[in-house]
């Protein structure tokens, strides 16, 4: 029970939040943006292929 709880809680907390963020970073406008962490970490994001 406990190892399918720990399933369970990985796949709500990593997968779905990885999603959310893989989301941001690929609809974000980096010219909109006013945050320079934020933007920074788009310019990174946007500059990677897609191997990485």
């Amino acid at each position: 029970m406990n190892e399918e709880f720990v399933k369970s809680l990985y796949k709500s907390i990593v997968k779905e939040n990885m999603e959310l963020s893989k989301d941001l970073f690929e609809t974000t406008n980096v010219n909109k943006v006013t945050d320079d962490y934020w933007r920074e970490a788009l310019e990174l994001y946007n500059s990677l292929d897609k191997k990485h």
